[in-house]
């Protein structure tokens, strides 16, 4: 498999994967229930959740092998 076939694969898996999240949690990442704090700064908020998420990849030998499909 070349680069580009690779790179194509990767990155319709993600595509995929975004837009399923997207139709079961909504536009949670952009346009987040602020329930606890007060913290209104949405790129502050965005990087505590991808801080979240890579971590739960790093954790999880599954997800790594969705995310990466190497």
């Amino acid at each position: 498999m070349s680069s580009l076939e690779k790179i194509n694969k990767v990155c319709d898996s993600l595509k995929v994967f975004l837009l399923e999240k997207n139709k079961r949690y909504g536009d949670s990442a952009l346009d987040p229930v602020i329930i606890f704090g007060n913290e209104h700064n949405p790129t502050a908020l965005l990087n505590v959740r991808i801080n979240d998420k890579l971590s739960r990849i790093r954790n999880s030998k599954n997800l790594r092998k969705t995310m990466l499909l190497i």
